[in-house]
């Protein structure tokens, strides 16, 4: 959603600089039916049955850009100096970034990291040890193919280094290689009153030490 209002903010800006020395009435109503076209020009990008091959392009390095928030989200998540607020959003984050819960949980496993929803933090093991991560190395090992299923789906591969955030120094816990099933499908959301469904990408499986 925030990707959308941020390309229909610069299209905006573009027709309003272009359109600034018009001053007549026929300049308002070209001004109003420029706006009209780039309006739907984004939409249909985001609701149409199939993707352009550009937007399959700009889709993959979303989802490497996706990837690399999950790890700031998790920063958040784990780092119990921040407002519960705060914490809690970035779970929110997270969890917006997978399928499902479930998917979530199951990364969450993989990783052995442990969420305390009392206090709402995560922490590395049952021993409960404050962590960072890094995710790195990303490589998109499958680009997207129209899937029947799903709409297109293809697969990222990282990895991912886990780091004792109880130390003075910089100790790495662990390090893992990845795989994330990545799929582009249609999801309904919201836009003030209404709904429409447009493409969005989550992260499926989870493959570890490929």
């Amino acid at each position: 959603m925030k990707q959308i209002l941020n390309i229909m903010s610069f299209l905006l800006l573009l027709v309003l600089l272009s359109a600034e020395d018009c001053v007549d009435n026929n300049s308002e109503v070209t001004l109003g039916n420029k706006l009209t076209e780039t309006f739907q020009e984004v939409e249909n990008d985001f609701t149409q049955d199939e993707l352009s091959r550009e937007n399959i392009f700009a889709f993959e390095k979303r989802a490497v850009q996706k990837l690399k928030d999950l790890a700031d989200y998790i920063n958040i998540y784990a780092d119990d100096s921040l407002p519960k607020e705060f914490r809690l959003q970035a779970r929110q984050m997270i969890e917006e970034t997978f399928e499902s819960e479930m998917e979530m949980q199951d990364y969450y496993k993989s990783l052995d990291l442990l969420e305390d929803s009392v206090v709402g933090v995560l922490y590395c093991s049952e021993k409960v040890v404050a962590f960072k991560t890094e995710i790195n190395s990303i490589n998109i090992a499958d680009p997207f193919q129209k899937n029947t299923f799903s709409g297109y789906a293809g697969k990222l591969q990282f990895s991912q280094k886990i780091f004792n955030n109880n130390s003075n120094d910089t100790i790495l816990l662990n390090i893992h290689k990845c795989n994330f099933e990545t799929t582009v499908s249609k999801t309904e959301k919201l836009f003030g009153n209404e709904s429409q469904n447009v493409w969005t990408i989550s992260f499926t499986e989870i493959d570890y030490n490929f």
